[in-house]
């Protein structure tokens, strides 16, 4: 399983920390450098010199001048280091947000968003986990790797061979068992994924479940999602485990024969002078294997997660949109032209036509059985849907040509499932509202006795909505959606049934309150089957 939106991310993360992976690569490189010349010139100019005090003297300075440039650059390295990593967690959030939003403004695709957070949350940490791996485990190693078999590679060829087949053997051994391990781990997460949404599924029915004495039922399903999830776990930390333990073993082996190779040829000094350095390689080498079976359980956790945003990117390209100023259109003419539209393999407009007419400052009532298309019709104009057929226009301008975000300033759409953020009814009221009226409009609401007493003459800016608006009552819920949309001025306001939900007093209101802030919009545009609202009509429409 690939993720091509994980190779996006590591695309873009890659351009973002440009200079600091720069400096973090030059650092290190020097870091690695110093300390290989560091820890076996100089010690073994030591030895040499045991008995010559001035130059004793002379190395012991410079020893010591050494490792404060050693501090200081590693002090440094540190900095960019965490620099990044501290940044990258919160960075890859606001991310993957944008992402979300911008190809969701491009092609909108129906789905429970809500879902979407535990992923992200999730695909963060664990792009941070891997990221932070890379930059203090895996490349330290990579370049003191590369740095030391180059300098064994001077003086003991043979030595350098050693080491080298040895990491080569490495190398290749995980490129060929990473594929294998990894599907593992991606078996592991999907496992565990669907033990959380039994869990999650149960807790957000919990009421329906002790009404109706079914808990045996759902303990019986979490206990086999449990054990299909432990078994996957065994399975893929068997096999790392065992690929870990088979890498450690030819590390070590390969530095005993380094030693045993110099020690036969009597190359004591050479081998005093490469103990500390086969150490510090010992040690490095040692943390990325130890590292190795976290850093693959994530990274197949990654790419699950990852598949989960890969069709927000497949087939739509977030570079191009339409470049038409909508400045220049006036809205007086919107026309649908052989429109051929199929949803959920239902096919909902075949060759379909017609033409409204805007020129005048009106409300158009659409009417039609349930499933004719009208609210698609609707969705398909602001481009929340895209019509596998035919052309959309404005003013003989293809929306095709129109930015989405520009297209939808201008057309304000609202229906009874738009959700509330969890603020105070002020705010949802106000949501968007950006001219000089918006205050005005807000006061005129607070005061209107009929709102008032739908939210029981409570403050507006004390009552929350609720995560989920779950504080209010539906019809609350739509008010405030029907509400914030008469008072954001627009060209097109589109209505699909405002008066779902609401009782015989709030529905003739609404009327009074739709004629009265019918001048914020060009044309206000309803949806509706309530033949209560045919007198304040200036057209109707059957589909």
């Amino acid at each position: 399983m690939k993720s091509e939106f994980i190779k996006k991310i590591y695309i873009d993360l890659l351009s973002i920390y440009k200079n600091d992976i720069i400096l973090f690569f030059t650092l290190m490189v020097i870091l690695e450098v110093l300390t290989i010349f560091t820890f076996s010139h100089i010690v073994s100019y030591f030895i040499k010199d045991l008995n010559n005090n001035k130059n004793y003297n002379k190395m012991t300075w410079i020893f010591f001048g050494c490792l404060l440039i050693i501090y200081i650059i590693k002090n440094f390295y540190n900095y960019i280091q965490y620099k990044i990593i501290v940044r990258l967690r919160e960075d890859i959030k606001i991310y993957l947000s944008n992402v979300l939003l911008k190809s969701l403004n491009k092609k909108y695709i129906n789905d429970n968003y809500l879902e979407y957070y535990s992923p992200m949350i999730k695909l963060a940490y664990k792009l941070y986990v891997i990221i932070h791996h890379l930059c203090t485990y895996y490349v330290p190693y990579f370049v003191l790797l590369i740095i030391f078999i180059g300098y064994l590679s001077y003086y003991s060829p043979m030595c350098a061979l050693i080491l080298g087949l040895s990491s080569l053997y490495i190398f290749i051994s995980v490129k060929i068992k990473i594929p294998e391990i990894i599907e593992k781990s991606i078996n592991y997460e999907k496992d565990s994924n669907d033990l959380d949404y039994e869990l999650l599924e149960s807790y957000g029915n919990i009421d329906k479940i002790i009404n109706r004495n079914t808990e045996y039922l759902h303990q019986k399903k979490f206990d086999l999602a449990e054990e299909k999830t432990i078994e996957s776990g065994r399975l893929y930390y068997d096999t790392a485990n065992f690929f870990t333990n088979n890498m450690l073993f030819i590390l070590n082996i390969s530095i005993f024969l380094v030693i045993i190779y110099l020690f036969n040829k009597k190359e004591h000094k050479l081998l005093i002078l490469l103990v500390p350095l086969l150490l510090l390689y010992k040690g490095k080498a040692e943390a990325s294997i130890d590292r190795f079976m976290d850093t693959i359980e994530v990274f197949g956790k990654l790419i699950f997660l990852g598949s989960k945003w890969d069709k927000h990117l497949i087939n739509i390209d977030l570079s191009k949109e339409g470049g038409k100023n909508i400045k220049d259109l006036k809205f007086n003419k919107v026309k649908f032209k052989n429109i051929d539209f199929t949803y959920n393999n239902k096919k909902i407009f075949n060759k379909f036509n017609l033409e409204l007419d805007l020129s005048s400052n009106k409300i158009i009532g659409i009417f039609g059985k349930s499933g004719t298309g009208k609210s698609t019709l609707m969705k398909l104009l602001i481009k929340n849907y895209i019509c596998s057929g035919g052309n959309i226009y404005i003013d003989n301008v293809n929306i095709k040509e129109l930015k989405n975000n520009e297209l939808r300033q201008n057309i304000l759409y609202i229906n009874q499932n738009l959700k509330l953020f969890d603020k105070n009814v002020k705010y949802n009221l106000l949501y968007g509202c950006n001219h000089n009226d918006c205050d005005n409009f807000y006061d005129n609401l607070k005061d209107d006795r009929i709102i008032q007493n739908l939210f029981q003459n409570e403050d507006f800016q004390k009552i929350r909505a609720g995560s989920l608006g779950e504080n209010l009552s539906g019809g609350q819920n739509q008010m405030i959606n029907i509400l914030n949309g008469l008072i954001n001025k627009s060209k097109i306001l589109i209505l699909d049934e405002p008066t779902r939900n609401l009782d015989y007093n709030l529905k003739r209101h609404l009327k009074e309150l739709i004629i009265k802030y019918k001048n914020n919009h060009k044309n206000i545009i309803i949806i509706t089957h309530d033949n209560d609202y045919d007198d304040i009509f200036d057209e109707s429409i059957n589909l």
